[in-house]
């Protein structure tokens, strides 16, 4: 199959495009980029793990608080002492910009999205 010019300015464009498209929403508060792919009827697909970051604790770490799992069971189910959830917690924060476990898993559930 012969690729036409056309074709090869197409795809070069959209290559060009995906990347500003990262780097203007990359740092964007959530709700602006939903709204931003609601305003031209597209859902995004990045996970926050991915927007974030987050390494596999942190990611589980908050899809058990929006699951409503408190700290103590958290610690548990991760075989971890309180204090190294808290320290895995705080490296979260720090990369999403949240205030608390709490507002983060707030965010998250409110959102509808994925870890």
């Amino acid at each position: 199959m012969r690729v036409t010019q056309l074709e090869k300015d197409f795809v070069r464009l959209v290559a060009r495009f995906s990347n500003d498209l990262v780097r203007l929403v990359r740092n964007a508060p959530l709700e602006e980029v939903h709204a931003l792919f609601g305003y031209v009827g597209l859902k995004p697909s990045v996970s926050w793990q991915e927007r974030y970051n987050l390494t596999p604790s942190e990611a589980s770490i908050l899809a058990a608080a929006a699951e409503g799992m408190t700290r103590e069971q958290i610690a548990l189910a991760h075989g971890v002492a309180i204090q190294t959830l808290k320290s895995h917690t705080n490296h979260m924060l720090r990369k999403t910009g949240d205030r608390s476990l709490l507002a983060a898993a707030a965010r998250l559930t409110r959102d509808g999205e994925r870890v």
